[in-house]
């Protein structure tokens, strides 16, 4: 969303028009790697810096209730809070 590639007369969805060759390298790397702990903090730099640079503001996920038996397992949620079934499970 972030990255200078992605400007809406692009194709991409940049609305920021954010050219940031730091952040850049964050996404590219986050995204090249299969490292949960190493993509974790890259993203998480990219968005201490687009938040401190007041590119973005970080707003609220609206709240979500969802009722799951005990007997359910592997229940996530997206960044959304909508559930992701994929891995979910019953006992």
């Amino acid at each position: 969303m972030f990255d200078s590639k992605n400007f809406f007369d692009a194709g991409g969805d940049n609305a920021s028009r954010l050219r940031d060759p730091e952040v850049d390298g964050w996404l590219a790397a986050a995204a090249a790697t299969t490292d949960q702990a190493r993509r974790k903090d890259l993203y998480g730099k990219a968005q201490r810096k687009i938040i401190a640079d007041g590119v973005a503001l970080p707003t609220a996920v609206p709240r979500r209730e969802l009722a799951v038996r005990t007997e359910i397992g592997g229940l996530t949620f997206d960044a959304n809070g909508w559930p992701l079934f994929y891995d979910a499970w019953r006992a």
